[in-house]
C-alpha cells in the first residue's frame, strides 16, 4: 500500500490544500519498504488530486484540508486521514502501529479537543456537534474548520473522517 504523508519542516503540513510536499512511503506488513519525497505543487485541487493519483497514494495523512479537496480525494479511492498535526515519523509510528485518529495528534480544536462557546468540552458523537467550532487560527476560509469539521459538521458524523476508498 503506498501512503502519503502531506509534510512541512519534518511535521504533518497544516493545511493540505497549500501543501507542496509529499512523503510517499510503500507500507508492507506494518513496515516501510521505501520512502521517497514527492512535490505536489498543485494549489487547484483537482491537478493536487491527480498527482497522489498518479503517485499510487492509497491513503493520505494530512493536517486540514478543504471539502472540495476532500470529496475529490475520495471519488479517486484515495482514503483521507484528516486533521492530524505532529512530527512526521511520531505520526508514521502512530499509523503503523494502528494508532490513527489519535487524541494526542489531532490539531487543536479537533474533537475532543476544542471548547463550545460555553467553555464545555465538546467530542465527535456529542449532542453539540453540529454547533460550529469556534473561530481559531485553525479555521479555513469560507467556514471550513481545520478542527475535525467542515462547515461546523463533524466529518465523523458525515462519514468523511478517515473515509475508505
Amino acid at each position: 500500500m503506498k501512503l502519503g504523508i502531506a509534510i512541512w519542516n519534518g511535521r504533518v503540513s497544516p493545511v493540505f490544500d497549500t501543501s507542496q510536499r509529499l512523503d510517499v512511503l510503500d507500507v508492507e506488513d506494518g513496515q516501510v519498504r521505501s520512502r521517497r519525497e514527492e512535490e505536489i505543487g498543485a494549489d487547484d485541487p483537482g491537478k493536487k488530486s491527480g498527482r497522489l493519483s498518479e503517485l499510487g497514494v492509497a491513503t493520505l495523512i494530512c493536517g486540514a484540508v478543504s471539502r472540495s479537496l476532500a470529496e475529490l480525494l475520495a471519488a479517486r479511492g484515495i482514503r483521507v486521514l484528516p486533521f492530524v498535526c505532529g512530527a512526521t515519523e511520531e505520526v508514521l509510528s502512530a499509523f503503523l502501529a494502528g494508532r490513527l485518529p489519535d487524541p494526542r495528534l489531532a490539531m487543536p480544536g479537533c474533537c475532543g479537543r476544542r471548547r463550545n462557546r460555553f467553555g464545555a468540552v465538546g467530542r465527535c458523537g456529542s449532542e453539540d456537534e453540529e454547533t460550529p467550532a469556534p473561530a481559531t487560527p485553525a479555521c479555513q476560509p469560507g467556514g471550513q474548520y481545520a478542527a475535525g469539521r467542515v462547515g461546523g459538521v463533524c466529518l465523523r458524523r458525515r462519514g468523511m473522517e478517515g473515509r475508505q476508498g
